[in-house]
């Protein structure tokens, strides 16, 4: 059993159900401490038992013992508890310090490419905030939000808000060679033989993205999935092919040179009231600053610099 992504998990509350009983190795205690009863806390728990196939504890109401499965997803969750409940609140044991709240309006693909790293290289500032992620269809979505800091492919249609333009998202799409071994490489005459597996906020950006409809009519199977990272998960065991980016180049995956590509603009938006708080300023400009580093484009790599052997 490996659970090396948790950040990726479908359900929450799941984890944060576990986490509590780990914290307080009762069902009693857990349940007040999530403020639920004692009957919710074991349904939940039963339902990431059946998840993922194991047991997790055994024992009495008030006094339990994990299990080898139990332990070592324990101290998986362990490890990134500190930077899982920055992002993910739901997950977080209850703090106690005083914190500035920041909401962040995010598509999945650039929360996991771009937010994750960021506050694991800079998790001693970001501690100091707490934390609230959202992703929404865009451009509609983004109207309708709050947050005080976006990161999109469109800029923020509010008046209170100031976009910049940090750098590009590179896209195309590519296989590991396991997959073009077993069923070729894709390209326009053979994609009924084919099979791909697709993040679901890419439908979003199909405007800008000309091809990516044809593509997702003409290939024989596909799978769509709300996650960036169980869907590159699924596209590494070599059964799929999906999207490849200039970070996901440095893995075992290769350019279709004959399918479509793009080249999204990213925005990074703030509203100006948060940006006249110091700590707003703070936040802001790192975030900012590493944006405009990450986002960089690789030159040449989607005229298909790598290509299957």
């Amino acid at each position: 059993m490996a659970y090396d992504a948790p950040a990726s998990f479908s359900d929450w509350t799941l984890l944060r159900a576990f986490l509590s009983l780990v914290a307080t190795r009762g069902l009693d205690q857990a349940a007040g401490q999530l403020g639920v009863s004692v009957a919710t806390l074991k349904r939940r728990l039963a339902r990431l038992e059946d998840t993922i196939d194991a047991k997790l504890y055994t024992g009495s109401q008030r006094t339990l013992v994990l299990t080898e499965e139990g332990e070592q997803l324990a101290s998986v969750l362990s490890r990134v508890d500190t930077l899982l409940g920055g992002i993910k609140p739901v997950l977080a044991v209850p703090q106690q310090e005083e914190r500035t709240p920041v909401s962040v309006l995010f598509m999945d693909v650039l929360f996991e490419m771009f937010l994750m790293p960021f506050y694991a290289k800079h998790i001693e500032i970001c501690r100091k905030y707490q934390f609230s992620t959202a992703a929404a269809e865009f451009l509609e979505g983004a109207k309708r939000s709050s947050s005080e800091i976006t990161v999109t492919h469109f800029p923020n249609p509010h008046v209170d808000c100031r976009n910049l333009n940090v750098g590009v998202h590179q896209v195309a799409f590519g296989a590991t060679q396991a997959y073009v071994d077993a069923y070729g490489l894709p390209n326009r005459s053979n994609l009924n033989r084919h099979h791909l597996a697709l993040v679901s906020d890419f439908r979003l950006v199909h405007k800008l993205w000309i091809g990516l409809e044809d593509v997702m009519r003409e290939v024989s199977s596909s799978v769509e999935m709300d996650s960036t990272a169980a869907c590159r998960l699924l596209v590494n065991s070599g059964q799929h092919f999906g999207l490849v980016t200039q970070w996901s180049l440095s893995e075992d995956n290769v350019v279709c040179p004959d399918l479509p590509k793009v080249e999204m603009p990213v925005f990074l938006s703030y509203k100006k009231a948060f940006y006249a708080k110091p700590e707003g300023k703070l936040l802001v400009d790192l975030m900012t600053e590493e944006a405009r580093d990450v986002f960089q484009p690789q030159a040449g790599w989607l005229d298909a610099d790598r290509v299957a052997a």
